[in-house]
């Protein structure tokens, strides 16, 4: 097999049919003058609007977002980044604006005693106090433990106002608190350079017996304090050993949080900007999520010339919107620890983007795409319900930006993530383009529930385990999947450095594992079942075991290692609650899947050849599939092996060897531009959206690997 080479241009050709100008849009700020968005935010010349860093807003980036979160007047914001005990204020503040989220960012908080109350609000309105650093005088405040009432009971309206679905905080005890910290927290000046106002100062336990009071200083009511303090101190005898130190919030690190780990922003803010709370502030002249795109002055419209055409992008052109970081960033991109697994893949799809600018554009009057960076993950951690974050979206983009409007959406690119990616979206998304984990060609009510329910789909006939079936709701009437609009791409699967070293190379030949050899010839880890609920894997994982469960060649349920999935001749492939990456893991350990995933389109199918590496079957064909695993000769799971040694890269969207190598990523490109290509043809057909890009332009798309001189 050759040594495979991404082309160095793909077949893309840009034609003007026209020059359409389009309305301009009002800016308050340019990088052009002088710097107008403040210390906390840097100017998106595409609307001349700041875009502010966490818990800034504002139009010049002034205004706190939830100032109770802040541990200096001057410094960064932290809500659910925040590491050690908040203030209760905080914890109230994050819910207000985040509703989950703000739930479950932190366990514990502190608030004033009630003596106290009145001295600190006095002091918090004259900007004497920092809000939630933690406060000198221990006696002043005391422990608590939020209490949140059920989801379920406070979404019924009935319910909403009843005393059952109230916040509060219960009293937590002192020596718990500390238990639960692993120390007792202390002012920020304690600690080696205050912390840099990025973190929490804690007086890490003493190990000592574990009945004996002491461990807890705070257990009898006394505050920690340096050697020859007033008689309040805690005495020598009981304090905690060693040094206070620092516990950083997320994004940063060192003795004294004083350290910014670029590696949880974009491209490190690829040189052009500083990572400050996982966030890029852009430096002057450049822009966008990572900072890559330069900022240029506007262009006035010229039509595209023949000439022009011969030096076409690669891809559709596309313009990646920076959200607002109460939209996108602190709660939704850049939250999580290790960015990485199943729910993320739109990451790896963002971050290649403005790496490789294959695609993407600085100017939003050239783009014939606009990709919105949201991450939904519902059931993870997301902001509000997605059908609510996403119109949150949709209107910020409608009034912010004149782009939408132009086609009602249909040129947008929304990733969805959730188990149910695409079926989780709202009417108010339903015309853009939507890439998808899961390609079920109907409404969410109806996954699972096929054999029961009519289909081809006429309505559901009874309630199920869906959001909402009610009559208008979109887990009826929406489709999860639209073929030949949206995208199904596969998950992003976790390929760890020893796991790597045993994928098959590009340009080795691969040697075939004989089945007589292989120590299973079916195998399936993991839930066979999840609650009894006939909608998960849509049955197959339960009729599966039922049958086969006492059959020496199957190996199903349990926990498992890549190295079983290479000890099989076959692994099963169905899908979970949605999406699956049990087809991702056969293909990374050339374990021929067997896909039965009733209804489903599988990633990048009509790319990809699954016919070459997979075995494909419908549920009725369950009872008789030992015989017809048993009945392939070696020679067929040999070719089909060999194939799976080449195409693996296809649903992978790390890049083990190397940038120059095709994958997930530029799969979803292609796929994309002949989306695009397809939404421009119903433009022209209907003669609609006059003013979008793609409505003024003939895009030309490869329709296949071949095409697009791509090869694995």
């Amino acid at each position: 097999m050759a040594v495979i080479a991404l082309p160095t241009l793909l077949a893309v050709a840009i034609l003007d049919v026209g020059g359409i100008a389009t309305p301009g849009h009002a800016k308050s700020c340019t990088t052009a003058t002088v710097a107008t968005c403040g210390p906390w935010g840097y100017c998106d010349e595409s609307i001349g609007t700041c875009i502010c860093a966490p818990g800034r807003e504002g139009p010049d980036c002034s205004r706190l977002r939830y100032p109770a979160c802040r541990l200096h007047r001057d410094g960064e914001m932290a809500c659910g980044t925040f590491v050690g005990p908040p203030s209760c204020a905080c914890r109230l503040q994050c819910e207000a604006l985040y509703g989950g989220m703000g739930r479950r960012a932190h366990e514990l908080c502190w608030r004033p005693t009630d003596s106290a109350i009145d001295s600190t609000a006095s002091a918090r309105a004259n900007g004497t106090s920092e809000l939630s650093d933690f406060p000198a005088d221990l006696e002043a405040i005391e422990f608590r433990r939020a209490i949140w009432p059920a989801y379920v009971k406070c979404d019924r309206p009935a319910k909403k106002d009843s005393k059952k679905c109230s916040k509060d905080f219960g009293r937590m005890g002192p020596k718990r608190a500390v238990r639960a910290l692993g120390g007792s927290p202390l002012p920020n000046q304690r600690c080696p350079l205050a912390c840099s106002h990025r973190g929490t100062c804690l007086m890490p336990l003493e190990p000592r017996d574990r009945n004996a009071e002491s461990r807890y200083p705070l257990a009898g009511g006394g505050a920690y304090c340096a050697p020859g303090g007033n008689s309040g101190c805690v005495p020598a005898a009981v304090r905690p050993s060693g040094q206070p130190a620092c516990i950083c919030h997320a994004g940063y690190s060192g003795e004294g949080c004083e350290t910014a780990d670029a590696s949880k922003c974009f491209n490190g803010c690829s040189t052009h900007g500083r990572c400050t709370g996982r966030f890029c502030l852009c430096d002057r002249g450049w822009q966008g999520l990572d900072c890559s795109l330069p900022v240029a002055p506007p262009k006035a419209a010229t039509a595209t010339t023949a000439a022009a055409a011969l030096a076409p992008p690669k891809y559709a052109p596309t313009y990646i919107y920076p959200l607002p970081s109460s939209l996108s960033m602190e709660y939704v991109y850049q939250r999580d620890q290790l960015r990485r697994g199943q729910y993320y893949a739109n990451l790896r799809f963002v971050e290649q983007a403005l790496a490789k600018q294959d695609a993407v554009v600085a100017d939003p009057e050239q783009a014939a795409l606009f990709f919105v960076p949201v991450m939904v993950m519902q059931m993870v951690s997301n902001l509000w319900h997605p059908y609510t974050y996403l119109e949150e979206v949709r209107d910020h983009l409608m009034h912010a930006y004149p782009y939408w409007n132009r086609s009602q959406g249909a040129d947008h690119v929304f990733f969805l993530t959730t188990d149910r990616a695409g079926c989780w979206k709202p009417f108010a998304i339903k015309n853009s383009i939507i890439i998808t984990t899961l390609g079920f060609p109907a409404a969410e009510a109806y996954f699972g529930f096929e054999s029961r329910l009519r289909w081809p789909r006429k309505g559901p006939q009874r309630r199920n385990n869906a959001y909402d079936t009610r009559r208008g709701s979109p887990a009826t009437e929406l489709d999860c999947y639209v073929p030949g609009k949206d995208v199904v791409v596969p998950v992003d699967a976790i390929v760890g450095q020893p796991e790597v070293a045993k994928l098959p190379r590009p340009g080795e030949t691969f040697a075939c594992r004989p089945p007589r050899k292989a120590k299973v010839l079916m195998f399936m880890g993991g839930a066979m079942s999840n609650m009894g609920r006939v909608e998960y894997s849509q049955g197959v994982r339960q009729a599966i075991n039922r049958i086969y469960a006492n059959d020496t060649d199957f190996v199903l349920g349990g926990s498992f290692t890549f190295d079983d999935l290479r000890d099989s001749v076959f692994c099963l492939a169905p899908s979970g609650w949605g999406w699956g990456w049990r087809l991702s893991l056969a293909m990374l350990t050339q374990c021929v899947p067997v896909i039965i995933q009733p209804n489903v389109t599988q990633p990048f199918e009509e790319l990809v050849p699954y016919d070459d590496f997979s075995l494909r079957l419908q549920m009725e064909d369950v009872p008789r599939l030992g015989a017809l695993l048993r009945g392939t000769t070696a020679a067929q799971v040999c070719k089909w092996q060999q194939a799976l040694a080449r195409y693996y890269r296809a649903i992978l969207w790390q890049q083990p060897f190397g940038t120059q190598l095709p994958g997930a990523y530029e799969l979803t490109q292609i796929t994309l531009c002949k989306r695009a290509m397809g939404l421009a043809a119903r433009m022209a057909a209907s003669g609609t959206s006059p003013h979008a890009w793609l409505a003024r332009h003939r895009l030309a798309c490869p329709d296949s690997l071949q095409a697009a001189r791509i090869s694995f």
